[in-house]
């Protein structure tokens, strides 16, 4: 069953977005869902629109979600066009994300306004982005700008989003230290704006943390990464062990089950 960002959440305090970007990673995520008995978001982002266009993956994700007993969100994730977002919406896409965290604040706020009373009319949740993390290209150096409490109080009073993702220490890909997330800034924000919070780049950071963080007001922590690097590596295992006679559909198997192992960890939270 498809439901949006709101529907989940009046459902379930904690939840987690999953990156998907193939069968392998969808089929990962949702059968970790269903055995954990969690509603879960499956995130695609805008970046992989080159590689599966965006038709294929709705029409993916509606069938797989007609074939289990959890709800799930359909959501696009990191976009910074709307043109893609009103895409994603006529496909079917329960909730969308507009990221204009590079943007100046004002213009920001401009064009998430845009995107709000779009996909309002559709019955489609929105996530904007304040405060920049960044780019998310595996060897990253952490450079964040913090979001401030009187910055995101203004921003969602102004936009009326149904969650904000905000910078607190968080990086997207590899941390190259050890992150240290302001559980302060989190719950300062959180009881002033009340509005569901989002924590991106949560691969790399413990599970306590991320229960202290959902303990103070995150709602929605988004994993690309570990679920990445599983995939990976149990690839790279399974054709290092049968060498030419390694058989690609056999090494999805082997992806996707370490893959849904990294998706059950972050659901069990």
């Amino acid at each position: 069953m498809l439901i949006n960002l709101n529907e989940a959440f009046k459902r379930q305090d904690k939840l987690v977005a999953f990156n998907i970007y193939n069968t392998e990673t969808l089929a990962a995520v949702l059968e970790a869902a269903e055995e954990e008995d969690r509603a879960v978001i499956v995130s695609f982002g805008e970046s992989y629109i080159l590689q599966v266009p965006m038709a294929v993956i709705a029409a993916m994700v509606k069938a797989y979600s007609e074939l289990i007993d959890v709800p799930v969100v359909l959501h696009l994730d990191h976009s910074t066009e709307i043109s893609t977002i009103k895409q994603a919406i006529d496909l079917g896409f329960t909730s969308v994300m507009y990221d204009g965290s590079k943007l100046p604040m004002d213009e920001n706020i401009k064009n998430t306004k845009k995107v709000v009373e779009l996909a309002k009319k559709r019955g489609v949740s929105v996530e904007a982005e304040l405060g920049y993390l960044n780019e998310e290209d595996g060897s990253n150096e952490v450079e964040i700008v913090y979001t401030t409490v009187e910055d995101a109080s203004r921003f969602i009073n102004e936009t009326k989003v149904d969650a904000l993702a905000i910078a607190v220490g968080n990086a997207h890909g590899l941390y190259k230290s050890k992150p240290v997330i302001n559980l302060m800034r989190i719950e300062e924000i959180h009881h002033e704006t009340k509005t569901p919070l989002v924590l991106h780049g949560s691969s790399g950071i413990t599970k306590e943390i991320l229960n202290k963080a959902f303990n103070v007001g995150i709602r929605k922590i988004n994993v690309n990464t570990e679920l990445a690097l599983a995939g990976s590596k149990a690839a790279f295992e399974y054709i290092k062990d049968y060498g030419e006679g390694a058989r690609f559909e056999n090494v999805m198997v082997q992806a996707k089950e370490e893959m849904k192992k990294v998706a059950k960890t972050f659901l069990k939270i």
